[in-house]
């Protein structure tokens, strides 16, 4: 059930509850109290089960779904980077080891980039 249909009905539900409370203070006075009480039990259980419960299946759908696009996309950054490398020749993958061995990752004296084409760069050159 969507949010705005969800509000409709939860006032409308509050609305029969604050008249009937009208109409039985005219009848029986303080006793209405008690029936108020009593029907309004019933009232938060509804409440309850409409948005908390009702509302658990799309949430987790919906985070099932986010997962699942996001796991495609990563799968095919995976599968494109395997690509890359497999076409690579042996001295292209030889130059790529050495290039990325050499960077130091942990110097606080530079600042690292990755360029259009995939290569690292220092930008403090």
């Amino acid at each position: 059930m969507r949010t705005v249909a969800k509000a409709i009905v939860t006032a409308f539900m509050w609305l029969i509850l604050l008249g009937l409370i009208g109409v039985a203070i005219m009848e029986i006075g303080g006793l209405a109290i008690v029936l108020a009480l009593v029907l309004m039990l019933p009232l938060l259980a509804i409440m309850a089960f409409m948005w908390v419960v009702d509302s658990e299946p799309a949430r987790i759908s919906a985070e099932s779904r986010t997962e699942t696009r996001f796991s495609k996309r990563d799968k095919r950054k995976r599968q494109n980077l395997d690509a890359l490398i497999n076409d690579l020749s042996d001295e292209q993958i030889e130059e790529l080891r050495r290039r990325l061995g050499d960077v130091d990752y942990t110097s606080n004296n530079g600042r690292y980039a990755v360029s259009d084409d995939g290569e690292l760069v220092n930008l403090r050159r």
